[in-house]
């Protein structure tokens, strides 16, 4: 990670570095298309790769780990790839992002039953709004826990980005 300022420096030195010829070399496009193919077709089709522990974060579909010499990616029936970098990436915005829709839908919860509970109490149904207030408390409880998380989770982000 760098300052914007220096990000030009470090792409233009990078740029004129010389990069050492590899063998094999990577597919080319052909061969992807034809893996394509092969993903459309089915899971045992040759050449597809062995089926992964992971789901496609684009369309929740199983993703197939292909390996190619050292070069491994994933990808999905639908077509979708990732490199083990841009996956790991993606799964941790998606579980961040899941973390925060369930912390607004625990607060509203609460907010909710509350008010459920308020307008019982004032029609006079004492037992119902007990139990909207249990409610209301328990999801302000679980939306607390979370919030810890997330609070915990940016930290390490911070930290980890400022490494």
């Amino acid at each position: 990670m760098l300052p914007a300022a220096k990000i030009g420096a470090l792409l233009a030195d990078l740029v004129r570095e010389r990069v050492p010829d590899v063998d094999p070399a990577p597919p080319n496009v052909a061969d992807v298309e034809a893996h394509d193919d092969d993903m459309a077709a089915s899971p045992e089709s040759p050449g597809v790769g062995a089926p992964s522990a992971f789901t496609c974060p684009e369309c929740n579909g199983p993703l197939f780990e292909l390996r190619e010499g050292e070069l491994v990616r994933y990808r999905c029936h639908v077509g979708h790839a990732f490199a083990p970098k841009s996956l790991a990436a993606y799964h941790h915005e998606h579980v961040e992002e899941a973390i925060w829709t369930a912390f607004r839908a625990l607060k509203e919860s609460a907010a909710l039953s509350q008010r459920l509970a308020d307008r019982a109490r004032q029609q006079g149904y004492d037992a119902a709004a007990r139990q909207y207030e249990r409610r209301a408390e328990d999801a302000t409880e679980r939306a607390r826990s979370l919030e810890r998380m997330l609070e915990t989770a940016i930290g390490d982000d911070k930290r980890a980005g400022s490494a």
